[in-house]
């Protein structure tokens, strides 16, 4: 089971992820190759996912549920 402190910097790196992909785009090169990063809303989703784990483990009484549509969940 993952801790609270590796659960935060995981959280950590799929923000900045986000971010880097909201501010120069979703591909980018690596040894003269280039690769597609993971779709905006799949980083958004691992982000809500990996919030509410924290807020479990945080002992939060706050939880959010949203509806997923197409067939998920």
């Amino acid at each position: 089971m993952a801790t609270l402190e590796s659960l935060r910097d995981t959280l950590a790196k799929y923000e900045a992820e986000r971010d880097r992909i909201l501010t120069t785009g979703a591909s980018f090169g690596v040894d003269g190759a280039t690769r597609e990063a993971a779709r905006l809303e799949t980083i958004n989703s691992e982000i809500a996912s990996i919030e509410a784990r924290i807020a479990v483990l945080s002992g939060s009484t706050v939880m959010h549920r949203s509806a997923l549509f197409g067939g998920r969940g």
